[in-house]
């Protein structure tokens, strides 16, 4: 048996609950309404900059677009990292 063969064997296996219990968690769930408040904040954004006559309120749009890209990206971090130091302090948990 190889190496990598052994190391696919000695990750632990999780249940689908176990799954949606960590993905559910409050602490997820408020890195999620980040994205989401991003995604509606882009979405506004762009209707208003491509609907509006006056060049203010296209500037306005614009900025609007640029907060909601920028809160989407701080969450798509922010959740990358939360998962990184999870799987990181379970693997230094000892094993039963």
């Amino acid at each position: 048996m190889s190496s990598e063969d052994a190391s696919a064997t000695d990750t632990p296996r999780i249940s689908a609950r176990d799954a949606l219990d960590y993905a559910t968690h409050d602490e997820l769930l408020k890195l999620y309404g980040v994205l989401v408040v991003g995604w509606i904040g882009m979405l506004f954004g762009q209707f208003v900059s491509g609907t509006a006559g006056n060049p203010f309120a296209r500037l306005i749009g614009l900025f609007v677009v640029l907060g909601g890209v920028l809160a989407f990206l701080v969450g798509v971090v922010a959740i990358v990292r939360k998962l990184l130091v999870d799987r990181r302090e379970a693997s230094e948990r000892p094993r039963s």
